[in-house]
């Protein structure tokens, strides 16, 4: 959905999002009765514009990270937990559901040259990103991070943990994804990243 076709305005295919979402909500009325406007991106991709667009017609909106609603999260991206397929047995159903919140004072995502990140589809050309997490120093120690399902690059310092990918970013999406155990349960924190290829365009799917 966060694709422009070719020649496309930035308005003109805000047009054509709109009129999706809202064909798709008509739908779904019809079918089985009015519905709350919660709307859940196509693989989890989006970005501020489609962000923007969400809310601008009240929609509720779910992106493709994983983990429990914090009080961080946006109205317009909030994380879920996929279940099915090989993620679908139900021990791997209980950890999750139990799942809780990184009680986190701040994050915020960066570049290599420190430059804030807030959006999940990267600038072109973008080789490193850190994830710079808040907490107390008892949490810092204990969360383990991965990049796109390897060990991330992890350093605490000045009361913060700094994670980095240490591995290329792909085209596509990927995910740092942070855990920490509480009393049998997980602490969990994701974060998603897309990057177009690195000419520029756009991979396939």
């Amino acid at each position: 959905m966060i694709r422009l076709q070719e020649g496309e305005k930035p308005a003109v295919w805000r047009k054509r999002m709109e009129r999706e979402i809202e064909d798709a909500q008509k739908r779904i009325d019809e079918e089985v009765g009015r519905q709350p406007k919660i709307f859940a991106y196509p693989f989890g991709e989006h970005n501020r514009d489609l962000e923007q667009l969400t809310a601008d017609l009240g929609y509720i909106a779910f992106a493709q990270h994983s983990g429990p609603i914090a009080s961080f999260d946006t109205l317009q991206a909030l994380p879920r937990f996929p279940f099915g397929g090989i993620y679908g047995d139900l021990k791997d159903f209980a950890l999750k559901a139990s799942s809780l919140p990184m009680p986190l004072q701040s994050v915020a995502v960066v570049n290599n040259k420190h430059q804030p990140l807030s959006d999940a589809l990267l600038p072109d050309g973008t080789e490193k990103v850190t994830m710079i997490i808040t907490a107390e120093k008892a949490l810092l120690n204990k969360i383990s991070c991965f990049y796109s399902g390897k060990p991330a690059a992890a350093e605490v310092r000045d009361g913060k943990l700094y994670v980095s990918n240490s591995s290329t970013i792909p085209a596509g999406r990927s995910r740092f994804n942070c855990t920490a155990p509480e009393k049998g349960r997980f602490y969990w924190l994701s974060k998603m990243l897309i990057s177009k290829n690195a000419d520029g365009s756009w991979y396939k799917e």
